[in-house]
Protein backbone atom coordinates (compact mmCIF):
# COMPACT_ATOMS: atom_id res chain seq x y z
CA UNK A 1 0.00 0.00 0.00
CA UNK A 2 1.42 3.48 -1.00
CA UNK A 3 1.56 5.96 2.26
CA UNK A 4 -0.84 9.09 2.43
CA UNK A 5 1.62 11.58 2.21
CA UNK A 6 -0.01 14.90 1.48
CA UNK A 7 -3.54 16.45 2.65
CA UNK A 8 -5.00 15.96 -0.70
CA UNK A 9 -4.76 12.47 -0.23
CA UNK A 10 -6.66 12.03 3.03
CA UNK A 11 -10.34 10.62 2.25
CA UNK A 12 -11.10 9.12 5.87
CA UNK A 13 -9.79 9.20 9.23
CA UNK A 14 -7.30 6.49 8.92
CA UNK A 15 -5.75 8.53 6.25
CA UNK A 16 -5.84 11.42 8.73
CA UNK A 17 -4.40 9.82 11.48
CA UNK A 18 -1.21 8.61 8.88
CA UNK A 19 -0.81 12.12 7.90
CA UNK A 20 -0.91 13.44 11.66
CA UNK A 21 1.48 10.80 12.69
CA UNK A 22 3.94 11.73 10.17
CA UNK A 23 3.76 15.30 10.74
CA UNK A 24 4.55 14.81 14.44
CA UNK A 25 8.51 13.65 13.08
CA UNK A 26 8.60 17.02 11.89
CA UNK A 27 11.43 19.95 13.41
CA UNK A 28 12.45 22.80 12.68
CA UNK A 29 15.68 22.46 10.74
CA UNK A 30 18.61 24.47 12.03
CA UNK A 31 16.25 25.16 15.38
CA UNK A 32 16.38 21.86 17.04
CA UNK A 33 18.00 18.47 16.14
CA UNK A 34 15.30 15.62 14.52
CA UNK A 35 13.74 13.40 16.48
CA UNK A 36 14.81 9.88 17.44
CA UNK A 37 11.41 8.63 18.12
CA UNK A 38 7.61 9.32 18.28
CA UNK A 39 5.96 7.82 21.79
CA UNK A 40 2.23 7.24 20.66
CA UNK A 41 0.86 6.57 24.01
CA UNK A 42 -2.75 5.31 24.42
CA UNK A 43 -3.32 4.21 28.21
CA UNK A 44 -7.13 2.84 27.15
CA UNK A 45 -5.93 0.61 24.20
CA UNK A 46 -8.80 2.78 21.94
CA UNK A 47 -6.24 2.46 18.85
CA UNK A 48 -4.92 -1.09 18.95
CA UNK A 49 -6.93 -2.51 16.54
CA UNK A 50 -6.59 0.18 13.84
CA UNK A 51 -2.48 -0.01 14.46
CA UNK A 52 -2.52 -2.91 11.91
CA UNK A 53 -4.12 -1.03 9.26
CA UNK A 54 -1.84 1.90 9.42
CA UNK A 55 1.32 -0.35 9.65
CA UNK A 56 0.72 -1.14 6.18
CA UNK A 57 1.01 2.54 5.64
CA UNK A 58 3.69 3.20 7.90
CA UNK A 59 6.65 1.00 7.90
CA UNK A 60 8.45 3.05 10.48
CA UNK A 61 5.82 1.84 13.27
CA UNK A 62 6.37 -0.59 16.42
CA UNK A 63 3.74 -1.95 19.01
CA UNK A 64 5.39 -2.21 22.60
CA UNK A 65 4.24 -5.77 23.27
CA UNK A 66 4.99 -9.41 22.72
CA UNK A 67 8.72 -9.94 21.10
CA UNK A 68 7.44 -10.77 17.42
CA UNK A 69 9.45 -9.14 15.12
CA UNK A 70 7.29 -10.26 12.16
CA UNK A 71 4.53 -8.03 13.43
CA UNK A 72 7.00 -4.78 14.13
CA UNK A 73 5.90 -5.79 17.69
CA UNK A 74 8.74 -6.30 20.83
CA UNK A 75 9.88 -5.55 24.55
CA UNK A 76 11.09 -1.85 25.41
CA UNK A 77 14.59 -3.06 24.91
CA UNK A 78 14.09 -4.07 21.86
CA UNK A 79 12.11 -0.92 20.56
CA UNK A 80 14.82 1.22 21.90
CA UNK A 81 17.43 -0.88 19.79
CA UNK A 82 15.41 -0.19 16.57
CA UNK A 83 15.73 3.53 17.62
CA UNK A 84 19.22 3.50 18.11
CA UNK A 85 19.60 1.14 15.01
CA UNK A 86 21.44 -1.51 16.84
CA UNK A 87 18.62 -3.72 15.24
CA UNK A 88 18.13 -4.18 12.02
CA UNK A 89 14.29 -3.34 10.87
CA UNK A 90 14.91 -2.14 7.20
CA UNK A 91 14.38 1.28 7.82
CA UNK A 92 15.46 4.28 5.76
CA UNK A 93 18.05 6.02 7.33
CA UNK A 94 16.01 9.13 7.83
CA UNK A 95 13.07 7.43 9.08
CA UNK A 96 11.87 8.77 12.80
CA UNK A 97 10.39 5.27 14.36
CA UNK A 98 7.28 5.55 15.90
CA UNK A 99 6.33 3.51 18.78
CA UNK A 100 2.52 2.99 19.80
CA UNK A 101 2.35 1.63 23.57
CA UNK A 102 -0.71 0.29 23.96
CA UNK A 103 -1.85 0.36 28.35
CA UNK A 104 1.01 3.43 28.37
CA UNK A 105 -0.40 6.70 29.09
CA UNK A 106 1.95 10.19 28.82
CA UNK A 107 1.72 10.27 32.58
CA UNK A 108 3.44 6.95 32.83
CA UNK A 109 6.49 8.23 30.71
CA UNK A 110 8.01 10.15 33.98
CA UNK A 111 10.72 8.44 35.21
CA UNK A 112 9.21 8.30 39.22
CA UNK A 113 6.31 6.40 37.70
CA UNK A 114 6.96 4.37 34.57
CA UNK A 115 7.02 0.40 34.62
CA UNK A 116 10.52 -1.39 35.18
CA UNK A 117 9.89 -2.70 31.71
CA UNK A 118 9.29 0.43 29.99
CA UNK A 119 12.71 1.78 31.68
CA UNK A 120 14.62 1.47 28.29
CA UNK A 121 11.89 3.72 26.55
CA UNK A 122 11.56 6.74 29.14
CA UNK A 123 14.56 8.80 27.70
CA UNK A 124 12.94 8.57 24.62
CA UNK A 125 10.50 11.60 25.59
CA UNK A 126 13.18 14.08 25.67
CA UNK A 127 15.13 13.11 22.59
CA UNK A 128 11.76 12.49 20.83
CA UNK A 129 8.54 13.94 21.01
CA UNK A 130 4.70 12.39 22.15
CA UNK A 131 1.94 12.65 20.20
CA UNK A 132 -0.62 14.17 22.36
CA UNK A 133 -3.70 16.44 21.94
CA UNK A 134 -2.17 20.43 22.20
CA UNK A 135 -3.17 20.24 25.98
CA UNK A 136 -0.92 17.19 26.46
CA UNK A 137 -3.47 14.70 26.84
CA UNK A 138 -3.38 11.50 25.59
CA UNK A 139 -4.93 11.28 21.79
CA UNK A 140 -8.41 9.39 22.54
CA UNK A 141 -10.56 8.31 19.40
CA UNK A 142 -13.40 10.62 20.56
CA UNK A 143 -10.77 13.45 21.22
CA UNK A 144 -9.48 12.82 17.69
CA UNK A 145 -12.77 12.62 15.95
CA UNK A 146 -13.83 15.99 17.20
CA UNK A 147 -10.54 18.08 17.25
CA UNK A 148 -9.59 20.51 14.48
CA UNK A 149 -6.29 19.01 14.85
CA UNK A 150 -8.36 15.44 13.82
CA UNK A 151 -11.40 14.66 11.96
CA UNK A 152 -13.09 17.77 13.15
CA UNK A 153 -16.77 16.46 12.90
CA UNK A 154 -19.88 17.01 15.19
CA UNK A 155 -20.40 14.41 17.51
CA UNK A 156 -23.60 13.72 20.00
CA UNK A 157 -21.32 14.06 23.58
CA UNK A 158 -23.86 11.32 25.70
CA UNK A 159 -22.79 7.90 27.31
CA UNK A 160 -24.87 6.06 24.21
CA UNK A 161 -22.78 7.67 21.55
CA UNK A 162 -19.56 7.23 23.02
CA UNK A 163 -20.35 3.15 23.48
CA UNK A 164 -20.88 3.14 19.70
CA UNK A 165 -18.33 4.99 19.33
CA UNK A 166 -15.95 2.24 21.04
CA UNK A 167 -17.41 -0.40 18.51
CA UNK A 168 -17.45 0.82 15.57
CA UNK A 169 -14.24 3.01 15.66
CA UNK A 170 -12.68 1.00 13.10
CA UNK A 171 -15.77 1.34 10.69
CA UNK A 172 -15.70 4.56 11.13
CA UNK A 173 -12.40 5.71 11.15
CA UNK A 174 -12.42 3.78 7.32
CA UNK A 175 -15.23 5.50 6.03
CA UNK A 176 -15.13 8.49 2.96
CA UNK A 177 -14.97 11.80 5.46
CA UNK A 178 -17.12 12.90 2.65
CA UNK A 179 -20.26 9.99 4.14
CA UNK A 180 -20.08 11.99 7.10
CA UNK A 181 -20.63 15.61 6.63
CA UNK A 182 -23.43 17.19 7.62
CA UNK A 183 -25.89 16.36 10.82
CA UNK A 184 -23.66 15.58 14.56
CA UNK A 185 -22.68 11.63 15.02
CA UNK A 186 -24.86 9.46 16.97
CA UNK A 187 -25.35 6.31 18.42
CA UNK A 188 -27.57 5.17 15.47
CA UNK A 189 -25.25 6.97 13.04
CA UNK A 190 -22.87 4.89 14.29
CA UNK A 191 -24.70 1.83 14.32
CA UNK A 192 -25.42 1.90 11.05
CA UNK A 193 -21.43 1.79 10.13
CA UNK A 194 -21.78 -1.81 11.95
CA UNK A 195 -24.93 -3.64 10.69
CA UNK A 196 -25.55 -1.42 7.25
CA UNK A 197 -28.67 -2.91 6.33
CA UNK A 198 -30.16 -4.79 9.43
CA UNK A 199 -32.93 -5.90 7.24
CA UNK A 200 -30.82 -7.85 4.76
CA UNK A 201 -28.44 -9.01 7.89
CA UNK A 202 -31.71 -10.16 9.53
CA UNK A 203 -33.49 -12.12 6.61
CA UNK A 204 -29.70 -13.89 5.98
CA UNK A 205 -30.17 -14.67 9.53
CA UNK A 206 -33.51 -16.49 9.05
CA UNK A 207 -32.39 -18.54 6.15
CA UNK A 208 -29.27 -19.70 7.17
CA UNK A 209 -28.63 -19.03 10.51
CA UNK A 210 -25.19 -21.18 11.06
CA UNK A 211 -24.27 -19.40 8.12
CA UNK A 212 -24.87 -16.27 9.10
Amino acid sequence: TMAVATERDVTCGLDRLVVELRNAARHMHGQESPHAAILWTDPDEQWRALVPLLQEQLPQLFVLGDYVPAARRGPAIWLKCIVDRTVDAGLAADAVPILYLPGIGRQQLRGTEAPSALGPLVELQYRGAVWSQRNGKDWTVEAFVVSDDGLGLPMVRDERTRQALREASMELMRTPLQHLQGKPLDADALNRLLVPDADRQMLQWMNDPEGA
